[in-house]
């Protein structure tokens, strides 16, 4: 009788065991799904289901997540709006990369930054950019759009797409658009001839999550993000 008693403790240690590893290591799952804004300048959804990253910094970054969390991205990408409802009800665990502002901050966990990325106005001619006297143009459900507009513009017009953007410009309905540096950059080739740049706010880019954290990926994850940035990062001799 004993010996048995001593076998079934035995056991339920055993199987303590096993779960606080569960729980101390809640990134061990083969998958993280990672929402991504549809159409997002420097990123392309294969049909392999392989995200293709044009820079190179960024790449080594998502690389060097993946490899620290012991998971496989695997991404899926909807309309921002579309992502920030999917995120509320927990149908994707991270949404990223995503630009950092005070209203997402106020409805999900914000991560670490991962890099920085000011935003720009683009403009055919220079501007005063205190102007609010200035018509501008955003995309729809950007930090940019979601920023500006409280600042007090006269006018603020909201593309679909980032796409949209160069030929509101081209128009003329606005006397600048925002957007961030990393899209101004990627979209190089179909900017109207003869545009300026002005600097914006600051933006920080990371990851957002869903408030309840089911998964208790945010500690992990911005421990991951600080040594991700150090090894993207070149050092200076």
């Amino acid at each position: 009788m004993k010996k048995l008693f001593s076998i079934l403790v035995g056991f339920f240690l055993l199987l303590c065991f096993h779960a606080n590893i569960a729980i101390a290591s809640p990134t061990t799952q083969a998958h993280i799904t990672v929402g991504i804004p549809t159409g997002l300048p420097g990123y392309r959804l294969l049909p392999s289901g392989e995200m293709e990253i044009l820079d190179a910094g960024k790449k080594a970054i998502t690389n060097c997540l993946e490899e620290l969390l012991h998971s496989k991205f695997r991404w899926v990408d909807f309309p921002t709006k579309r992502l920030l409802q999917k995120l509320t009800h927990a149908e994707v665990d991270v949404i990223y990369p995503m630009g950092f502002n005070a209203e997402r901050a106020s409805q999900f966990l914000q991560s670490a930054w991962t890099w920085q990325n000011p935003d720009v106005f683009v403009s055919l001619k220079p501007i005063d950019t205190s102007d609010l006297a200035l018509a501008i143009g955003s995309k729809l459900g950007s930090p940019q759009d979601n920023d500006y507009v409280p600042d007090g513009y006269s006018s603020v017009q909201s593309t679909y797409e980032y796409s949209d953007l160069p030929r509101l410009l081209s128009s003329k309905a606005v006397d600048a658009v925002i957007v961030p540096k990393s899209v101004y950059l990627a979209m190089a080739a179909t900017w109207p001839n003869g545009v300026q740049t002005s600097p914006g706010k600051p933006r920080g880019i990371g990851f957002y999550l869903n408030k309840r954290d089911p998964k208790g990926l945010l500690k992990v994850l911005n421990e991951s993000i600080g040594k991700c940035r150090i090894q993207a990062t070149p050092q200076k001799n």
